[in-house]
């Protein structure tokens, strides 16, 4: 196998269409596996009854990669964060905090904002009506109830979830995006070093693992894989392994899902994002305006659709929609719901925008 590192590659269209496919379909994972978390008892569960049960089992195994997902949204983060700043280092060309941040944040800030208020907006609303408190207090992944304080509050405002706080409420997701602007920061200060002096860097880069380590080995396992993100960037393979790079990744993928390996999704999205450098067309059917839409707003779905979902549960279907018809009928109006909001948070950020 032959890699070759080409630090001023840019994406062809062909290759930024596939990633929005990518980035469309990890967000339908993410998205889904919440919704059947959400409503549905586990497989083990629903096993019992499988001859009725059926399709809400197809349902879970389907979308049971969240995790893997949103991980993998960290991989793509550095992939279109850290690969244009290993360019810039290449290229000597100079960038400064301000003007990185000021990119990166106008887009995220404004968008994880409005995601807080929203959060504390329909927790509230959700949680007078009857039996609804108990709902969250015993939700399907963690005490949502007590997570909704102030100190989460601000400090998700901040980006400072998961390391320094918990999540706000019933916005778990959000951990996502605290990691991937903490990544920013210790990323743009490594890089910054790494333009000055190659061993310095080295030897700050495995002493910041070191340090992220002692704290949460997770932080510093996705802070690798943002990284590896940023460097497959620019390695290339000839067209003829691009199968069996695609193949791999998937492979790892479903490997980290089974072992419930954070480790596994470095292989995976670098496997699956170098193979994406050969892509050829997208068939016209999943190309057009539609595509670049749905995936530019996927900060936005990701970082409103679960206080929706909790909201709409708690309140529409009273914490109960396990049956096939129920169920269906959640999936709807939570699909509808979630797509509704991400439009109007788009149109509130992009007004604000306009008029400063």
């Amino acid at each position: 196998m032959r890699l070759i590192y080409d630090s001023q590659s840019k994406l062809s269209e062909a290759e930024s269409q596939w990633h929005d496919l990518l980035r469309i379909f990890l967000l339908m994972q993410v998205v889904f596996g919440h919704i059947s978390g959400i409503a549905l008892p586990t497989i083990p569960e629903l096993w019992i009854d499988s001859e009725h049960n059926w399709p809400l089992i197809f349902f879970r195994i389907i979308w049971r990669f969240g995790a893997q997902a949103a991980y993998l949204f960290i991989f793509l983060s550095g992939f279109m964060v850290a690969g244009p700043l290993l360019a810039n280092i290449s290229k000597r060309q100079k960038f400064t905090a301000q003007e990185f941040f000021s990119r990166r944040l106008r887009r995220i800030f404004p968008i994880a904002a409005v995601a807080v208020f929203l959060t504390a907006l329909l927790d509230t609303l959700a949680r007078a009506f009857p039996g609804a408190e108990e709902f969250y207090h015993r939700s399907y992944a963690y005490d949502m109830f007590a997570a909704f304080n102030w100190v989460n509050f601000v400090g998700n405002l901040l980006f400072l979830q998961p390391i320094a706080v918990d999540s706000f409420g019933s916005n778990g997701p959000l951990w996502t995006l605290g990691y991937i602007v903490q990544y920013y920061v210790i990323g743009w200060i490594l890089f910054s070093i790494l333009k000055r002096n190659q061993l310095f860097a080295i030897t700050s880069l495995l002493l910041t693992l070191t340090i992220m380590s002692a704290i949460d080995i997770e932080w510093s396992l996705l802070f690798l894989a943002w990284v590896a993100g940023g460097i497959s960037r620019h390695l290339f393979i000839p067209k003829r392994l691009t199968s069996a790079f695609l193949l791999s990744g998937i492979i790892f993928l479903i490997s980290s899902n089974i072992f419930h390996s954070i480790a596994l999704i470095i292989p995976s999205g670098f496997f699956l994002t170098v193979a994406l450098h050969n892509s050829s067309a997208v068939p016209s059917i999943l190309s057009g305006s539609w595509l670049r839409k749905i995936s530019n707003d996927s900060y936005t779905i990701y970082a409103t659709h679960h206080p929706v979902l909790m909201c709409i549960y708690a309140i529409v279907f009273s914490g109960a929609a396990s049956t096939n018809l129920l169920f269906s009928l959640y999936f709807v109006i939570a699909f509808v719901a979630v797509l509704g909001v991400s439009i109007a948070v788009n149109k509130l950020v992009t007004y604000f925008s306009i008029s400063r």
